[in-house]
């Protein structure tokens, strides 16, 4: 996002495809803007995690960001499916404020470079103006 790295995240989107093996649980979820490969490791004996989401479901997946020769995608440590409307519609307000959380701190992050090459943190910036 903004250029910065991401490892943890949270994703909500639709599960456009499945494969469930007695393991793993794959799928590939598009939120809108693209769409991932969501990989789960489950245990063989815990039914509660068997078939936690169905084609054409939106889902909710807690997980790392992994790069494994040259393809992006999720380990998701929690997938459940999205059982209100309205956490889609929550989801897109906390992802609007965290854009615009980032852009506002990557147009600071200039101005704090500036008061630190100075060598001290509370010394005035060189470029204040002295009516200010």
């Amino acid at each position: 996002m903004n250029g910065e790295e991401v490892h943890n995240l949270t994703l909500l989107g639709k599960v456009v495809k499945e494969n469930v093996s007695a393991t793993t649980q794959e799928y590939v979820i598009d939120d809108g803007t693209g769409s991932v490969q969501v990989k789960r490791w489950v245990d063989a004996e815990d039914e509660s995690a068997k078939s936690a989401a169905a084609v054409g479901q939106y889902v909710r997946v807690y997980g790392h960001v992994r790069v494994f020769q040259g393809v992006r995608s999720v380990i998701a440590f929690n997938l459940r499916p999205v059982t209100d409307f309205n956490e889609i519609t929550y989801h897109f307000l906390d992802v609007i404020y965290a854009n615009s959380h980032n852009v506002a701190r990557a147009a600071a992050a200039p101005a704090a470079a500036e008061v630190k090459a100075d060598g001290s943190a509370y010394a005035a910036p060189p470029a204040a103006a002295a009516g200010a």
